[in-house]
């Protein structure tokens, strides 16, 4: 399935996004004083999901397409980004910023600057409206209380930025991808999964 046919689609379900290693432990020294006062959005996470995760799994069932030993079989992963040449370094910064500003714009309501860098086939598929009902069905999830390192990959000619999301009950990821044009070509919002669950 390509990906220009993706909209924004709310699934529950297991997702391929992990979250980043904890980074390691530095005392604060006045050079890094302010880093130390910086929210760790990944360490929230983890600390959030250990605490769901350990009262609810006994209650779950192994997930569909789970192989009888109760792992699950690999699915294919996106590519980092290889060595950046010119080109391809401008389009996944161009991608991270358009990444941002529909983020942010939809953080604050504005749903027709959410969805400027959209491409044609994106705008039919997704107009504004829809896009506003599906962005605010989010607040199922509580109000979003923070957002995660982007992480740039490259999947079938497109750059993808994925985004976590951190929101009051549940932890998500936003992935954004562009094509060659830097325009945004996809765009969905999925549970982030939690590695070892």
């Amino acid at each position: 399935m390509s990906i220009r046919l993706l909209a924004l689609a709310l699934v529950a379900g297991v997702s391929l996004a992990h979250a980043a290693p904890p980074p390691e432990s530095v005392p604060p020294t006045e050079k890094n004083a302010a880093a130390s006062e910086n929210v760790d959005v990944d360490a929230m996470a983890r600390a959030k999901d250990v605490d769901s995760n350990t009262s609810a799994a006994h209650d779950r069932a192994p997930p569909a397409g789970a192989a009888p030993g109760g792992t699950a079989a690999p699915a294919p992963r996106p590519t980092p980004l290889a060595p950046p040449d010119a080109a391809r370094q401008r389009l996944a910064a161009g991608c991270e910023t358009n990444a941002t500003s529909l983020l942010d714009a939809a953080e604050k309501g504005d749903y027709a600057a959410a969805t400027k860098d959209f491409d044609a086939k994106m705008r039919s598929a997704l107009p504004v409206p829809k896009f506003k009902q599906a962005w605010e069905s989010l607040a199922q999830f509580g109000a979003l209380q923070a957002r995660g390192q982007s992480h740039a990959s490259e999947n079938e000619g497109y750059v993808a930025i994925t985004i976590p999301l951190i929101f009051e009950r549940a932890n998500l990821y936003a992935q954004v991808a562009c094509g060659s044009d830097g325009l945004i070509a996809g765009f969905y919002v999925k549970p982030l999964a939690v590695p070892g669950s």
